[in-house]
């Protein structure tokens, strides 16, 4: 691939480089590189740092289900598990807010990670206290997030153990 030059740019001006990556050998891989340049007939050079994490083409298709355990202290532990069904790798996944019942998860958002396709999968356990219910309620149990590109959630009912 030929290095790009720049003739001349104006003091104080910018200029623009684009650089095209193929990641057909190694695909769903991200990088990091130092780009070196050099500026003033020679006299001013450097480096610049480029972080690189390719887009990755095909469908997405996240389900989310739960398995919620009672603590000894009566609060809930729920163990979340995210699944792509689709037919592209998912790029930062998180999970951006949870509920069971009238009570929210703990800390929000909890990252989760890039997601393969086909079926991967990836876990994260939320925390709910005590006000959440008491064993046997009915409660509704929510999780939302989003991931780059798209958001994703839902809602289901559920009885607490």
């Amino acid at each position: 691939m030929p290095v790009p030059v720049i003739e001349r740019i104006p003091a104080g001006g910018s200029a623009t480089v684009n650089v095209e990556l193929d990641f057909t050998k190694v695909p769903n891989s991200s990088f990091n590189a130092l780009i070196p340049f050099s500026a003033n007939g020679g006299r001013a050079q450097g480096t610049i740092a480029a972080s690189v994490t390719p887009v990755i083409g095909g469908t997405v298709t996240l389900i989310t289900t739960a398995t919620i355990a009672k603590q000894g202290d009566g609060s809930y532990l729920a163990t979340v598990l995210v699944t792509n069904a689709g037919s592209g790798t998912v790029q930062n996944v998180q999970l951006t807010g949870a509920t069971l019942g009238s009570a929210t998860g703990s800390t929000m958002p909890k990252m989760i990670g890039n997601i393969a396709p086909g079926g991967g999968t990836a876990t994260v356990t939320v925390s709910f206290p005590s006000t959440a219910g008491s064993s046997g309620a009915p409660v509704v149990e929510r999780y939302s997030g989003a991931y780059t590109g798209g958001t994703f959630g839902g809602s289901v009912r559920a009885v607490l153990p």
